[in-house]
């Protein structure tokens, strides 16, 4: 793989020289450089799928997720699925069912720093998978670079919510679309968040099933919850005691 970091090096060095990022020729000469490193070989249908989901966002859009992740997996009982996050939710999805292996990328609001983070997963992590799909569910502005990080991990067809889903998106993240290369338009009317997942599942022709969104934790994390109510219900009674005497 050194042909893909040498290349993504080469452009964070010419990115920091000139103090821009030049998309369009990024596109072309990685693209390039995927092609000659045997990423977009074509694979015969019965192999196993190997499917990358990019959810870099907070908590709410995570648990909102779990639908997603579940019919993802109805869909592809076989495929080996492989889920990225932020850093800071990663206990949030650890012991998820629905995928294969959980990664976790810490977010910069500055893209040099992040890309040498997004460079160093996809070269111990994801490139050895030579994805077939990657699917960002994320309706909102992309403010994490996650289809950057979809494209850069060498997959094969990377689908997501189209930048023109609304104005103030496709402002923000203008030129994202490229990155895809199955851009998703709007639900035809306004939906919950969860049901804009799985209408991403159903624009692909994928059955969905159950709607119901899910969280995910283990007997250490029950007797975790049960010692803090515990705490904060002492602590509450301590407060409240006065002022029921006064009454």
């Amino acid at each position: 793989m050194k042909i893909l970091e040498d290349t993504l090096n080469f452009f964070i060095n010419d990115a920091k020289n000139k103090g821009t990022f030049d998309l369009p020729k990024f596109l072309n000469v990685m693209e390039e450089a995927f092609k000659k490193s045997g990423f977009r070989d074509e694979h015969t249908d019965n192999e196993q799928k190997n499917i990358l989901v990019t959810r870099l966002d907070s908590i709410g859009d995570n648990v909102l997720n779990s639908s997603f992740l579940r019919e993802l997996r109805r869909n592809y009982p076989s495929a080996h699925i492989t889920l990225i996050v932020n850093h800071t939710i990663y206990n949030l999805v650890e012991l998820c069912p629905y995928v294969n292996e959980v990664f976790r990328i810490t977010y910069s609001g500055n893209l040099i720093v992040w890309l040498d983070s997004a460079i160093k997963l996809c070269r111990e992590k994801l490139w050895q998978r030579h994805f077939d799909f990657y699917f960002n569910p994320r309706w909102d502005i992309d403010y994490y670079y996650a289809l950057l990080l979809g494209f850069i991990s060498g997959a094969k067809e990377r689908i997501g919510y189209s930048t023109k889903v609304y104005q103030n998106k496709e402002r923000v993240n203008f030129g994202y679309d490229l990155f895809l290369t199955k851009p998703i338009l709007n639900p035809p009317n306004v939906i919950h968040e969860t049901a804009r997942n799985l209408f991403f599942l159903k624009v692909l022709g994928l059955h969905v099933q159950d709607t119901k969104n899910e969280v995910w934790f283990s007997h250490e994390d029950v007797l975790k919850a049960d010692e803090l109510i515990l705490k904060v219900g002492g602590a509450l009674e301590r407060h409240l005691l006065p002022f029921a005497m006064e009454q």
